[in-house]
């Protein structure tokens, strides 16, 4: 089948070339046609090494790769120098990081400075978009090496039946970036996050339920994030709003509850796919709980609905209590 990775029901390829364009995994690195690049993105040595193989002749690579820190590259065209988005989300997250990637390649980009590849720059990505990178804000992209340590918008765990044994996938959601990961356990520093590979968020839409990050701000001081559904056509349901759930409350326990039983109906073939998706808030001690579910057949599930919304309302109940609880000390 050759090397990739199952997400849910997907199997993932780690290498696509078709005739003009190669995607790695679920990213399009590169895409050409008629001699011209039309589009372009990625950051790693191995979307550089896979931008290299279609590249027509007339560009040219840029490619820096700091000790520790994330790679990025550049393509010095016939009338200008293409940064692909990641790269660009990467390397412009604020001036000092941006200096840091260009100051040893000033005189092969042609440039005086960070200011001036910015101003002179012109960014793209998988899609063929582009646009004048000094119009454009940079997106947060985490230090690969950091995932452990680094707090995502979302974390989302992705159920799937298989062979009689329930699978789970955990994707981590940064903005528009996804990071789907392997947990384990370190003897040093316990649990520990390793990347099995990453990408736009929109492109395993289906695969996950229709949805993007939504920050919601609280205060001047406090937020959170939460799923915001996506307005297309799927077959995913989803069964809650955002519920609250406080570190060692009743919520907790009975959200956990929830989640379990919809796991023994995944089992059960009632679904072929159920997904909680974790928000997490400025509070540590709280996190937002969305679970979502894509039926098997909408009769199967026309006779599990009404069990299911009376036992989430039970819980927004339970929550509404704990939550004046806390605020009012009694």
């Amino acid at each position: 089948m050759g090397s990739g990775f199952w997400l849910g029901n997907t199997y993932i390829k780690r290498k696509v070339r078709e005739r003009n364009c190669i995607y790695h995994y679920t990213t399009k690195v590169i895409e050409v046609e008629d001699g011209k690049v039309k589009a372009l993105d990625g950051f790693s040595i191995t979307d550089r090494n896979y931008i290299a193989e279609l590249l027509p002749r007339g560009y040219s690579i840029i490619f820096r790769a700091p000790r520790n820190d994330n790679s990025v590259i550049m393509v010095d065209s016939r009338d200008s120098i293409l940064i692909p988005l990641m790269s660009y989300d990467i390397m412009f997250s604020d001036i000092e990081t941006a200096e840091f990637y260009v100051k040893p390649i000033k005189k092969v980009l042609g440039v005086k400075d960070a200011d001036d590849l910015k101003s002179n720059a012109i960014v793209i990505d998988e899609d063929g978009n582009t646009y004048r990178a000094k119009d454009i804000k940079s997106s947060y992209f985490p230090y690969l090496r950091e995932l452990s340590y680094s707090r995502p918008d979302l974390t989302i765990i992705l159920y799937t039946s298989s062979d009689d044994e329930v699978v789970k996938d955990v994707i981590d959601v940064y903005g528009k970036y996804y990071f789907n990961v392997i947990v384990a356990n370190h003897p040093l520093h316990g649990r520990m996050r390793h990347l099995l590979f990453l990408g736009y968020l929109k492109d395993i839409i289906g695969i996950i339920p229709p949805i993007r990050t939504k920050h919601v701000k609280i205060d001047p001081y406090r937020g959170h994030c939460e799923p915001k559904d996506l307005n297309v056509i799927d077959e995913w349901i989803r069964l809650t709003d955002s519920e609250w759930c406080g570190a060692y409350s009743e919520s907790e326990k009975e959200l956990k509850r929830l989640e379990d039983v919809l796991i023994e109906l995944l089992k059960l073939n009632a679904f072929e796919n159920v997904c909680t998706v974790i928000s997490y808030s400025s509070n540590v001690f709280v996190n937002y709980i969305d679970f979502y579910v894509k039926p098997t057949s909408k009769a199967i599930y026309s006779l599990l609905k009404d069990d299911i919304e009376r036992k989430i309302s039970e819980i927004q109940e339970l929550e509404i209590r704990e939550i004046i609880r806390d605020l009012f000390k009694f």
